[in-house]
């Protein structure tokens, strides 16, 4: 029987060189992957497919699987997907077996209790995930919108957003990029680059450089997927 490291190495060797660098840059973003944690960019930094799979089972160990299925949705990756749930399911079985082994050793009395707690809590429960994700809320990271936003720019326009990002004086009051820090730099990298000069304005940034480009689809996607933090850091 194939191992989950072994389907998940496969996996990412169906990926092209840069589908599989933006399969890592998904890993490094917080709060992008559901409840797991993110890996820290030095950890994927430079790395083959074998050492990214041994640092996704040490972090997220038996939920690896389900990690690679969340990444391969957010690059449309729909194929391998299938290919992904066709070959190997997600651990359920067992745990749901060693739960329900753990349940019979429980006294009667601390279960109906714990029955009676969990029937109290319930609306408790309810509204607090209604707070954290409300109905129609996008859950992509400003990272990730910034991607697809860049994604949807022609290899030419590309390069002229790239190429407005230089100039200096023609962002408003924010700092032009270092021609060396764009110069032969994908979208993914462009991203990194974006954040780390920009940081929460990084979003103002893109609207500004689309609106330059006569990019107008673009800025209304922006707007309707993501808004701006209140003001200038």
């Amino acid at each position: 029987m194939t191992r989950p490291q072994e389907v998940v190495l496969r996996t990412l060797e169906d990926l092209g060189a840069e589908d599989f660098e933006k399969f890592k840059w998904h890993l490094q973003q917080k709060g992008a992957l559901e409840d797991f944690p993110a890996i820290a960019k030095s950890n994927l930094e430079n790395v083959n497919r074998m050492k990214t799979v041994d640092q996704m089972f040490s972090t997220y160990s038996m939920n690896t699987i389900k990690v690679t299925r969340i990444v391969l949705v957010k690059i449309n990756q729909n194929e391998l997907l299938k290919n992904l749930s066709n070959t190997i399911s997600e651990p359920l079985e067992k745990g749901r077996k060693e739960a329900s082994e753990l349940y019979q050793k429980v006294p009667k009395n601390i279960i109906k209790s714990s029955k009676n707690v969990r029937k109290s809590g319930k609306t408790l429960s309810k509204a607090s995930k209604t707070l954290k994700q409300p109905k129609g809320t996008n859950m992509a990271t400003p990272q990730e919108v910034v991607l697809r936003t860049l994604e949807d720019l022609g290899a030419e326009d590309f390069q002229t957003f790239q190429w407005y990002l230089q100039m200096n004086g023609g962002l408003e009051d924010f700092p032009a990029i270092p021609k060396s820090k764009l110069e032969n730099v994908n979208r993914v990298k462009t991203v990194d680059q974006m954040f780390s000069t920009y940081s929460m304005n990084t979003i103002k940034v893109t609207r500004i450089v689309l609106v330059k480009m006569n990019q107008n689809e673009l800025v209304k996607n922006l707007s309707n997927t993501i808004s701006e933090p209140a003001g200038k850091s």
